[in-house]
């Protein structure tokens, strides 16, 4: 068995070299290259502007098309009318735990970021048992591996997509990257070997920012 991430050290190396690589204008001037190319758009919701990720949403776009759950590509306006057939991916992730002042342990999410997307413990607790996409998870590495595999090999896209990469960074390298480094190697050998795979490629995947962009056409 052989991984490349051999240590933690090594995978928050990696993931400390997440950055945007392309902008809209770059896919454009290179669109007859990636005509009928997927591409997966990505949020994510966190606790803050320096919090962790407590939900990742996304979709796989081919042409400007949303993909089925039967795997056909509809125009945004059809598949909007049939939003339970998108093949979507969605999470919600409690953050880690805050240390009260008695020693015990309890989530928070900040009222601020309650109110502005909706998300709160207790709809955590209520979507705990829930079938994806609308489950929560208390680990991280269970859901981003998940995401990982909906992902594959695509190229992400996603406005403010470098705010999201910064927060990926953190995941693993501070908050989550022994759950991460331990998850991989508890599951059998050979699928050890195809999540460690499916984390390099992610470390060295094609990032698209829209926002680079909207800053240039966009003046104020």
């Amino acid at each position: 068995m052989s991984f490349r991430f051999k240590d933690p050290t090594e995978l928050i190396a990696a993931s400390e070299q997440l950055a945007i690589n392309y902008s809209v204008f770059d896919v454009a001037a290179n669109y007859n290259e990636l005509k009928n190319k997927e591409f997966v758009v990505i949020d994510t919701e966190t606790t803050g502007f320096d919090g962790e990720i407590i939900e990742i949403g996304a979709v796989i776009i081919k042409d400007w098309a949303i993909r089925m759950k039967d795997g056909s590509f509809m125009p945004y306006a059809e598949a909007y009318k049939q939003i339970h057939n998108v093949d979507f991916f969605g999470t919600l992730i409690y953050p880690t735990p805050t240390l009260g002042k008695d020693g015990s342990e309890f989530y928070y999410i900040p009222d601020l970021i309650s109110q502005l997307t909706h998300i709160d413990i207790p709809l955590m607790e209520r979507c705990a048992n829930e079938p994806m996409p609308n489950r929560s998870f208390k680990d991280f590495a269970t859901p981003f591996f998940l995401f990982l595999d909906f992902v594959g090999n695509r190229p992400m896209i996603g406005h403010n997509l470098a705010f999201d990469l910064r927060r990926f960074a953190d995941a693993i390298s501070h908050y989550r990257v022994y759950e991460i480094y331990d998850y991989m190697r508890m599951v059998e050998n050979e699928t050890g070997e195809i999540l460690d795979q499916k984390l390099s490629d992610f470390c060295n995947g094609t990032f698209i920012d829209t926002l680079k962009d909207a800053r240039k056409i966009l003046t104020v």
